[in-house]
């Protein structure tokens, strides 16, 4: 699976390039999303006590906010993964203009 992706993403720069906007916009709004919704479960677990938040379902809540961090994680990483393909992509020609002739 690892190496049909990466042969995906080496082939077809446009679509690297697409993919990691996309992956980078899932990042950035899931983090965003995240942190704001860390903020209120943490306020709610506060105010109200542990035991009335279990009950309400502030605990599901929790973990599928730490669901969602593991998510985000995973955008990033694929973002990180299609930048490091388009960054060689253009300065491995640069480093290296012998093999670029070939």
């Amino acid at each position: 699976m690892i190496g049909w992706f990466r042969r995906l993403l080496v082939k077809r720069k446009w679509l690297t390039f697409i993919l990691m906007c996309v992956f980078f916009l899932m990042f950035g709004l899931s983090s965003l999303n995240i942190v704001y919704m860390f903020h209120a479960n943490i306020n709610l677990f506060l105010d109200n006590g542990i035991i009335m938040v279990i009950r309400d379902g502030g605990l599901q809540q929790l973990v599928e906010l730490i669901g969602s961090g593991f998510l985000s994680m995973a955008s990033y990483f694929l973002f990180k993964c299609c930048e490091y393909v388009l960054v060689h992509w253009v300065i491995d020609p640069i480093t290296h203009p012998q093999e670029s002739k070939h």
